[in-house]
């Protein structure tokens, strides 16, 4: 702080000194003719001669002018305010204005005199101010615009209104600043004039970042049904991409508006950078399928395969997974048939009907008949056989006719008869009746005789042998 100080000081001393010399030097030169003054304007030192008593003497105001940077200079002028111009004379013999330190650019500056006549002492109380202004234009920058993912066109402007001085261009008088981003859209684009010389009034411009053209390929895709529904794949088929996006960022696919099993129309859409051009499976859009999944192997039938069974039985089929029904499909000794109680060899056929599945599954089985109706018969006639109302002739044809079914019964028939407790008792009550009969048939024979002629004895013998041989058979077939 002190070193600052002693500087300062040493500055002014030195200053003082110059003064003091050069008001020497001029004092010495003229001091013979004239008397000098001193005047101070704005801090700076003028030296006039004192006003002498042969001239004649003259106080000037000197007016303030202005002029546009690039014009020519205006006409300097000045007003006397105090004594009288001699005659003849004009203020234009006696003093010429001058601009102190002109520059011709922008700023202001002092007007000053130098008197030309030595007639005169002219004195003034201030200089005059000589202000150069800034030149008036008028600029609007210009619209530009770019792709995505481009760098950016440089900017330029247009004047609208006014001049420019010399060499200069709006390139070197105007910066620009875009506003920041770099996605495709609308931003403004700021101008700013640097020359101070000039007042530019400017119009900002536009700049528009334009979608990337690209064109992408979409394939149809497939899954099954309960399976994670995948994507349709995409390829770019011209264009390229822009910093560092990747077509799956960029291209967004769509997905089936159901996961059940079907057809489904895929179509694709790009962010709002990429202007994509898409080729399509189909006119306007791609597949995604999704296929009914097949149950073949899960499917089974309630009996085995080559199984022989009755007539009339259920085969059905099932699935560990539900599903909403079965279609058959007979064939009864190789002919389809929708007959399900025939007697034979039949090959069914079973088929998933559902929305979200599929499956396919034969089986091949025979039948044998239903000793149902046999068994119905029997208790037919024995009851008829039982029955108080009966006559003895219904009763002996109804017993006749129990035991002509019971002779005729396959092995199918006794197997069913076997499993089934109610026709076991059918059969188990014929043959007690049966037994019955045959113990008395001497007894009926001797009635016979009695009753009727040779021939219905003859007849009854017969009954009688056939009804014993019958009963042999029988003895032979339960063992």
């Amino acid at each position: 702080m002190k070193k600052k100080s002693l500087s300062i000081i040493l500055f002014a001393v030195t200053f003082l000194i110059a003064i003091f010399l050069l008001l020497g030097i001029l004092f010495a030169t003229d001091s013979a003719e004239n008397d000098l003054t001193i005047q101070t304007f704005d801090g700076d030192f003028r030296v006039f001669n004192s006003p002498s008593p042969d001239k004649t003497q003259i106080k000037i105001f000197i007016n303030d002018k202005e002029s546009q940077f690039g014009d020519p200079i205006a006409n300097l002028t000045c007003e006397i305010v105090e004594g009288e111009l001699l005659d003849g004379d004009t203020i234009d013999d006696v003093v010429e204005l001058y601009i102190d330190g002109l520059s011709n650019f922008v700023s202001a500056y002092d007007i000053w005199f130098d008197v030309i006549n030595d007639k005169y002492e002219v004195t003034a109380d201030d200089p005059g101010t000589y202000t150069i202004v800034p030149r008036a234009i008028s600029v609007r920058v210009q619209d530009k615009t770019s792709v995505y993912g481009e760098d950016d066109v440089p900017f330029s402007a247009e004047l609208t209104s006014g001049t420019l001085v010399g060499d200069d261009t709006l390139a070197k008088i105007l910066s620009f600043e875009r506003a920041e981003g770099r996605n495709a859209g609308e931003y403004i684009i700021r101008g700013g004039c640097i020359n101070s010389n000039y007042a530019a009034t400017i119009t900002n411009g536009k700049y528009t970042i334009t979608k990337r053209p690209i064109v992408v390929s979409v394939a149809d895709a497939s899954s099954v049904y309960g399976e994670s529904i995948g994507a349709n794949e995409i390829s770019l088929v011209s264009g390229t991409l822009a910093y560092h996006d990747t077509l799956q960022n960029v291209i967004t696919v769509g997905t089936p508006d159901s996961v059940g099993a079907g057809v489904y129309p895929i179509t694709a859409t790009a962010n709002s950078n990429y202007s994509a051009t898409f080729e399509y499976t189909t006119t306007d859009h791609s597949i995604y399928t999704i296929a009914k999944r097949d149950l073949s192997d899960e499917m089974t039938f309630n009996i085995a395969s080559g199984a022989s069974i009755v007539q009339g039985s259920n085969v059905t089929c099932s699935t560990t997974t539900s599903v909403a029904r079965f279609d058959y499909a007979y064939a009864l000794d190789g002919e389809p048939t929708t007959d399900k109680n025939g007697v034979g060899e039949y090959t069914l056929t079973a088929t998933i009907d559902d929305d979200n599945y599929s499956g396919t599954k034969s089986i091949t089985y025979s039948t044998y008949a239903n000793v149902s109706p046999k068994m119905a018969n029997m208790a037919t006639y024995l009851d008829t056989y039982h029955s108080a109302s009966a006559t003895d002739t219904e009763k002996i044809n109804a017993l006749f006719d129990c035991q002509a079914i019971y002779a005729n019964l396959s092995d199918t028939d006794l197997m069913q008869i076997e499993a089934n407790a109610g026709y076991t008792g059918i059969v188990e009550q014929f043959i007690s009746d049966w037994n019955a009969l045959r113990e008395s048939a001497s007894e009926d024979m001797l009635v016979a005789e009695k009753a009727y002629d040779n021939t219905l004895a003859i007849i009854l013998t017969a009954v009688s042998a056939a009804a014993y041989l019958g009963f042999a058979a029988m003895k032979f077939i339960i063992g």
